[in-house]
């Protein structure tokens, strides 16, 4: 029986390969494109010999080019990949926030004119040491009638008997009267305007049997 040479059986599959010039081009990608065309191989095709394989794609195949780059085929999801990081990271952290409840305590809701009385019936009376303090309605049909918002009456003892002073203050006056000052022990009264009275007057000192003063604004006179 005679033997046959592997060496020989290689080498003429070889030539006839190259023999046949761009055939096997156009079928798989394998041969040159003529006699003048060199041979493809898988530097041509821009990637590894994987692509070879997936017929000349570089689409299809990717590689480590491709996932590398960011521009080729799929891997050029690859930098979409890593720019998207940033979001899922801020998702991830809205999911990790926990349900606080709603609150136990119901809503604070004040009608208005509620808010206007500023107290129950109109009228509140506070006792401290050696004064008495009440506050009254701003508005309302509780309201006072000569505008008093606000009275403390100081004494001069603890068991409050000797009134030393009473403070009065007022709103919404036509004749702009904000504060008045009562100094019983004395009989003497101290009235204080805001801007806009009559005449200008800014206060009025007055002393009981004994003399009636007053003061103005300094602009309110054309003469200074």
């Amino acid at each position: 029986m005679m033997r046959i040479k592997p060496t020989f059986c290689i080498s003429s599959i070889a030539t006839s390969v190259a023999s046949d010039g761009g055939g096997g081009g156009s079928s798989g990608g394998g041969g040159g494109g003529g006699d003048n065309t060199p041979p493809r191989t898988a530097d041509s095709f821009g990637g590894d010999s994987n692509s070879l394989y997936n017929g000349g794609n570089p689409a299809a195949g990717g590689g480590e080019r491709s996932e590398r780059g960011g521009s080729v085929g799929v891997g050029g999801g690859g930098s979409s990949v890593n720019g998207g990081d940033d979001s899922n990271d801020i998702s991830s952290e809205q999911d990790i926030l926990p349900d606080i409840p709603p609150s136990w305590v119901p809503k604070l809701n004040i009608p208005r004119d509620a808010f206007d009385m500023r107290c129950p019936r109109g009228s509140k009376l506070s006792l401290y040491h050696r004064c008495q303090h009440e506050i009254f309605a701003l508005f309302g049909d509780c309201s006072r009638w000569d505008g008093m918002m606000e009275r403390l009456v100081i004494y001069s003892d603890d068991e409050r008997t000797q009134i030393a002073e009473v403070r009065e203050t007022f709103v919404r006056r036509r004749d702009k009267l904000r504060e008045r000052r009562v100094f019983p022990p004395r009989e003497t009264t101290l009235e204080v305007f805001d801007e806009g009275s009559a005449f200008g007057l800014k206060q009025i000192l007055t002393i009981k049997r004994d003399r009636r003063g007053g003061g103005f604004f300094a602009n309110a006179g054309l003469d200074g």
